[in-house]
């Protein structure tokens, strides 16, 4: 019996077990399956037809980016494809050694809205969902939920977030039920490293990025502190513009509204900065702080609601 787990001197080649590496694999729960699920391929780029020549070949601009092909880009598309001027496609490129254009479309066809195989209600992805504001790094985010949007698989819970950022769940850990961490880096010019996409385990949706070290911070000139690494940069959800046909959601809030908007009031908020450090030992922002200012608010909500209680209670008197 081999105890030490290593394969014996006299053990063909071909029983061996593989290596295996953490990069590859899920984390979390997740962990536990087929680690052929954590490679997962890369989505296609969504594109609109700006050009149609007499012979049928089209060139289309590149509208939401897949990590290599950005927006901007163009596509250099077939004419068996039969695009026409205006039509929104999805397409699988490679680099183009031809022309103009940036890429070469190998395969493309008409872009089909993404839908949920989870019924999600208005306030979690409707026109105006709810929302969650920017938060100060390191405060505590309890009863802040989220799923995947797709399928309900992936998980974030309120313990596993250090800050959320213009709606990007910025997370404390990288052990996260239901993530997968894509094997193949790509660098980001803006924060100078390398990062891997983030998806969910179930469904293969794109959840966002993988930092294992810390990157550079564009508001400071400097590497990033205060950060805990490795992290993920989860996207909530991401709209282009007020004019984009919709929003693109990859995570949403899951849970009672009722709840949710109670959790939310009781988040310290990047605006509270000045009144959590007037309560600071020593100007020190610590997990005291963020306690005593949380509990600060949870008394002034619950004054306001025993007062607007008492409101209702004399108009029906």
């Amino acid at each position: 019996v081999n105890v030490s787990g290593l394969p014996q001197p006299n053990t063909p080649s071909h029983l061996e077990s593989p290596p295996r590496f953490p990069s590859l694999l899920p984390t979390g729960l997740a962990a536990r399956q087929p680690p052929f699920q954590a490679i997962m391929p890369k989505p296609s780029p969504r594109a609109q037809v700006v050009l149609v020549k007499p012979n049928g070949w089209c060139t289309a601009q590149v509208t939401h980016a897949n990590g290599e092909a950005q927006v901007h880009d163009t596509i250099v598309v077939q004419a068996r494809f039969g695009f026409q001027m205006g039509a929104v496609i999805t397409a699988k490129v490679t680099r183009n050694s031809k022309g103009a254009e940036t890429w070469f479309a190998t395969f493309a066809e008409p872009y089909q809205r993404r839908v949920a195989d989870v019924h999600h209600q208005d306030w979690q992805a409707g026109k105006d969902p709810l929302t969650v504001p920017n938060t100060m790094p390191g405060s505590p985010h309890t009863g802040i939920e989220f799923e995947c949007w797709k399928c309900g698989g992936a998980k974030v819970h309120g313990n596993q977030i250090h800050r959320i950022k213009q709606t990007s769940i910025w997370t404390n850990t990288n052990a996260m039920e239901g993530c997968a961490i894509r094997a193949k880096p790509a660098y980001n010019k803006f924060k100078k490293c390398n990062v891997q996409s983030v998806e969910c385990s179930q469904c293969r949706g794109t959840l966002g990025s993988y930092y294992e070290s810390p990157y550079f911070d564009s508001d400071t000139g400097t590497q990033k502190v205060g950060q805990k690494f490795p992290c993920f940069k989860l996207d909530h959800l991401r709209k282009r513009s007020d004019r984009d046909e919709e929003t693109n959601f990859s995570l949403v809030l899951t849970g009672r509204q009722e709840d949710m908007l109670t959790a939310i009031a009781l988040l310290v908020k990047t605006e509270d900065a000045e009144e959590v450090n007037a309560i600071a030992a020593y100007g020190r922002v610590d997990a005291m702080t963020f306690d005593l200012f949380r509990k600060s608010k949870e008394r002034s909500l619950q004054t306001a609601r025993e007062a607007e209680e008492a409101k209702l209670a004399a108009r029906r008197e």
